[in-house]
């Protein structure tokens, strides 16, 4: 009976893995519609998001795919300003040690271009061991660009035109965001990749009732061999120089699947009119 069901839910939970490698919280809880997202997100967002706005950043985060503790994702990132521009380094690893281990390691680059405008660049390098298969191993390319069209709106597209060793596929993310006030904040996006005949639909609703308290909901429509509706939910709340997320990714069959993410901001600069956070 337990062979029938590893059997049956296997190709799910690698697909919970790689879903929730360079994935944090508050993109989870989201729906993953990050495309126009101005919050910088150190393993799944955009890379030109936030990057008028930090000038360090320490990240850690981890995840639990349907609540198995032996498949537990777990990440680290920093990221450091030089001047108009942030580099980025993020790890992430996860696995069913001794027969299987996951290894992520992605470099980034985003900058700002003027006021409304921003560009952000990254590489990933993904090597997953297999006991008795032996190792593979393949790179990522990504590529964000976000503009600012007034206060309260904001586009953004996710270009990712490479994918290695069947780690995932080539796919391309346009994405809005329409905020309101300071307190609210509505995203949506379209994502269409390589693997898929229809396009997934993702949309995100942050409340924030407190200037430190961030309420998350998402959902999303995706196509393919696990595709069909999704729900997230979490929350965020800063305190001192820390960002505290939660989230949670529900499944129909295989149950919840969920994220924390803990971050400490060094520093912070004022940008040039980009991104700004709900919890500033």
């Amino acid at each position: 009976m337990l062979y029938l069901y590893l059997s049956l839910s296997l190709p799910c939970l690698i697909w919970a893995q790689q879903s929730a490698l360079f994935s944090d919280a508050a993109a989870v809880a989201l729906g993953r519609a990050v495309a126009a997202s101005p919050r910088e997100s150190w393993w799944a967002g955009n890379p030109a998001a936030g990057v008028g706005e930090v000038s360090g950043v320490l990240a850690m985060q981890t995840a639990m795919p349907y609540g198995l503790p032996e498949w537990t994702v777990s990440g680290l990132a920093v990221a450091k300003a030089v001047g108009t521009g942030r580099w980025t380094l993020a790890m992430q690893t996860y696995g069913l040690a001794p027969e299987q281990r996951y290894l992520g390691l992605m470099a980034g680059y985003g900058r700002q271009l003027n006021e409304r405008w921003a560009l952000g660049v990254q590489l990933a390098s993904l090597q997953e061991w297999v006991q008795g298969y032996g190792v593979r191993a393949g790179l990522a390319v990504k590529a964000g660009l976000q503009w600012q069209l007034s206060e309260g709106w904001r586009f953004g597209c996710i270009w990712q035109p490479y994918v290695g060793s069947d780690f995932g596929a080539a796919g391309l993310s346009l994405g809005v965001e329409r905020s309101f006030e300071a307190h609210l904040r509505l995203l949506l996006d379209l994502q269409q990749t390589a693997d898929a005949a229809l396009p997934s639909w993702r949309m995100g609703l942050e409340y924030a009732p407190i200037p430190a308290l961030q309420l998350r909901l998402g959902l999303s429509l995706q196509r393919g061999l696990t595709g069909f509706l999704r729900v997230y939910a979490g929350a965020g709340y800063a305190f001192a120089h820390w960002q505290l997320d939660v989230a949670t990714e529900f499944h129909p069959y295989l149950g919840f699947t969920p994220f924390l993410n803990l971050q400490r901001q060094i520093s912070k600069r004022s940008g040039l009119g980009g991104a700004s956070r709900l919890n500033h």
